[in-house]
């Protein structure tokens, strides 16, 4: 749950909030202005100057009056003439002359021209420098020697002068330019004019005059009166969720101890610190380089709390223009480097290939160590705790390994994948990506070949290899000219507008390109938002003179998000087709289970008719032996067993690479070299015939013949594992399970038509399903 010190109300409670808003919070007066109406901006302008800011004049006037009265009085001055009769022939004469006429001029002009304008600006300058400023110039002259004897009228005639100003003035930019505006400016320029009037009148001498203003600028623009406090209010206010920070957005100047202090909680809590964070980057932009700092701090806090753990390691998305505070490309390709070596050695088994992938992060983590010396030291301090913390764990982890492996000698090397896709940057996923040659020439003849960029789809069943063969694809074709970027909708299909913001990032993260600011599509509409996609890739493949393959993987996930609207979806559809058609430069690649005439509603078919479909299959027999035998060649099978494993299996990589896997493991276990027949029976019984197998069990349940989606299909395979005739209804169920190969037609002349592909599969389905097993 978010801590409420971190929420800012959003409903705005009175007027004197209001310009506590604009002294202390000016980003809230920014949202609250946006719900209103012009009718409700300028009732709450007036308001605000009626009730708050035309007694504040009054009140400076008079206090100003005050004091020149007591001066006069200290060096002899009739106090009664002055007071009375010289300040009743000024108000008689100039004030209520002035006041009525400025009043009645703001009002006319200001809504005359408000109406004509209309509301086109939103926050301009802060309260702070027409209001605070303004009230030192005038204590400041009032209290100053070189006073003048009349500085009396001066004083009523510049605030009298400057509240009709400021009145109409604020009102004209209330109506022109929003509430904000309207205050900010109206007031400041009021109150400026009326206290430059009162200098002028007031004042002879000019030069000490001009020092007494910047003087007071710069000392109530940088908040100096207030520091003091700040300083004091530190030593009970200084927590995360307490501190000056978060109720005075117009610090500007550093609070030392409070940054120190801040900085030790956010190494004791990271989480909190999170949240303080993400509220300076919303609400604080005075703050950034603090803020920038702190998130450094945090991040660093948060890998210190979470030791050798991959997933935490995730650097702050710092924008292009704060240089000082953002990583070199060395030190974030650095920290790639350790994720995926620790990530390597965290998926292993084999105690031995563990040891080895170890010692890479370790020797990786002291590279990123070096090379974190020579960054900024304005955030780089940050994370030598981090090094020092990973570096004890990494020794302790070290040893632990050590003491295993001294207890275990391993006789194979497992580096067998049972539910990862194979990456090429993996040596030992070199050895087991084997065959596909006929998928591999195909798709490298069609996208090196054709006269304009063809639109593929890659169809196969549920692990069979489909997400590795995209990621070997860079080193199918030429890697100068082609740019694979992968996308998995599992992962990125939240909704259409959420996809093409996605796949923009992963197009700049691929190519090394950074943009000063997150895209966000201009309009909502799907179409438009394309437009502006496509226009932004093209110039980009022209610009890098290359050529952009975007592969899509699990695209079904994306027509459940285009179903929401179907409306939409075909114009996007339609215009992804016409794009896909007139250009050479990009080419849509599409991976998944469907076919695309399996997808309706929208109708992918009727849009791409022109799709070229490359379905994968399972491994032929001889690249299966390859992959039982070669990657462990240590291993001895009894005769026959690899022959028995592609007979159960029909080539299936998955399946190959779990049962192989688990042979490695019960090898290692019983310290032996020799795979036996009973050991393949042992492996099948309590590993791939279990209820919850998931390449079988996505295919019975979860998915392919789930009865929730497809209610004939569980039906239909029952009546072939049985060899009954199959009713007519269920036929277009049958031509389904053929098309996507689950099924099998038998020769002519066998007893009964069709067969599962897969005898493994019919061995699950007769022990798990309960129709068959009872």
């Amino acid at each position: 749950m978010k801590n409420k010190a971190f929420i800012r109300p959003k409903q705005l409670k009175s007027s004197l909030q209001l310009l506590e808003w604009l002294i202390f919070d000016v980003k809230l007066l920014e949202g609250y202005e946006k719900k209103l109406n012009r009718k409700q901006t300028v009732w709450l302008v007036l308001k605000t100057y009626c009730l708050w800011i035309v007694p504040l004049a009054i009140f400076l006037w008079l206090l100003g009056s005050i004091v020149v009265v007591c001066w006069k009085s200290h060096i002899g001055i009739d106090i009664k003439y002055f007071f009375f009769e010289e300040w009743r022939s000024f108000v008689e004469n100039t004030w209520y002359t002035l006041l009525v006429v400025g009043l009645t001029f703001g009002l006319v002009v200001g809504l005359v021209v408000g109406l004509v304008a209309g509301l086109t600006f939103g926050l301009v300058v802060g309260l702070t420098f027409s209001l605070t400023i303004c009230l030192s110039l005038n204590l400041f002259a009032g209290f100053s020697i070189y006073l003048p004897m009349d500085l009396s009228i001066g004083l009523a005639l510049g605030l009298s002068v400057g509240l009709a100003l400021g009145l109409s003035v604020g009102l004209i930019l209330v109506l022109s330019f929003g509430l904000v505006g309207g205050l900010t400016v109206g007031l400041g320029v009021g109150l400026a004019v009326g206290l430059i009037l009162s200098l002028v009148v007031g004042l002879t001498g000019g030069v000490i005059g001009g020092i007494i203003c910047s003087l007071s600028w710069l000392i109530m623009y940088f908040r100096l009166p207030f520091y003091l406090s700040y300083e004091i209010q530190i030593l009970w206010s200084s927590r995360l969720d307490n501190n000056l920070y978060l109720k005075d957005a117009g610090i500007c100047l550093p609070i030392w101890w409070l940054e120190k202090k801040m900085i030790k909680q956010v190494q004791d809590n990271p989480l909190l610190a999170q949240e303080l964070i993400y509220f300076l980057l919303q609400y604080r932009p005075l703050q950034r380089s603090l803020t920038l700092e702190l998130w450094h701090c945090a991040t660093s806090s948060q890998w210190q709390h979470y030791p050798l753990q991959v997933k935490v390691l995730t650097i702050p998305n710092i924008r292009k223009k704060d240089k000082q505070f953002q990583p070199s490309v060395a030190w974030q390709k650095q920290l790639e480097v350790v994720d995926n070596a620790l990530n390597t050695y965290q998926e292993q088994s084999n105690l031995q290939l563990k040891q080895q992938y170890f010692q890479q992060f370790q020797e990786a983590l002291q590279k990123w160590k070096e090379i974190n010396l020579l960054e900024n030291p304005t955030w780089n301090k940050h994370y030598f705790p981090f090094f020092e913390q990973w570096e004890k764990e990494a020794a302790i982890e070290a040893g632990k390994l050590n003491l295993r492996l001294e207890s275990t000698e391993p006789i194979g090397k497992n580096i067998y994948r049972e539910n990862d896709p194979l990456r090429p940057v993996l040596e030992d996923d070199l050895q087991l990506f084997l065959g596909r040659e006929d998928i591999k020439e195909k798709l490298s003849l069609k996208i090196l070949t054709a006269p304009t960029m063809p639109l593929l789809l890659l169809q196969g069943q549920r692990r069979v290899g489909k997400s590795s063969l995209l990621n070997f694809l860079p080193e199918i074709l030429d890697r100068s000219i082609f740019k694979v970027v992968y996308q998995d909708f599992q992962n990125d299909g939240h909704s259409v507008l959420y996809w093409l913001v996605s796949l923009r990032q992963k197009i700049n993260q691929y190519l090394g390109i950074k943009e000063e600011s997150l895209w966000k599509p201009s309009a909502q509409s799907w179409v438009e938002a394309w437009l502006e996609f496509r226009a932004y890739i093209e110039g980009l493949a022209l610009e890098e003179g290359i050529k952009l393959i975007l592969a899509f993987d699990e695209y079904e996930a994306l027509h459940k998000s285009l179903s929401e609207d179907v409306e939409q979806a075909e114009q996007l559809l339609g215009a992804m087709r016409s794009f896909s058609q007139h250009q050479n430069q990009i080419v849509f690649l599409f991976v998944g289970a469907a076919f695309l005439r399996d997808l309706n509603a929208p109708n992918w078919s009727r849009f791409f008719v022109n799709v070229e479909t490359l379905q994968i299959g399972y491994l032929n027999k001889t690249d299966s032996l390859r992959l039982i035998t070669e990657p462990v060649p240590n291993l001895r099978y009894e005769a026959g067993i690899p022959e028995r494993i592609y007979e159960l299996t029909q080539g299936h990589p998955a399946i190959i690479q779990s049962i192989c896997r688990q042979l490695v493991v019960l090898a290692n276990q019983q310290n032996t070299h020799q795979i036996t027949v009973r050991d393949l029976e042992e492996v099948l019984d309590t590993k791939i015939l279990d209820r919850n197998y998931p390449p079988i069990y996505i295919f019975w349940e979860s998915e392919f013949c789930n009865p929730n989606i497809h209610p004939l299909a569980q039906i239909t395979v029952r009546h072939i594992i049985r060899q009954e005739p199959i009713p007519k209804d269920h036929i277009p169920s049958l031509r389904r399970l053929l098309d996507h190969k689950y099924i099998l037609k038998n020769p002519k002349d066998a007893a009964y038509p069709y067969r599962l592909h897969v005898p493994l599969f019919q061995q699950w389905i007769e022990r798990n399903d309960w129709e068959l097993s009872n």
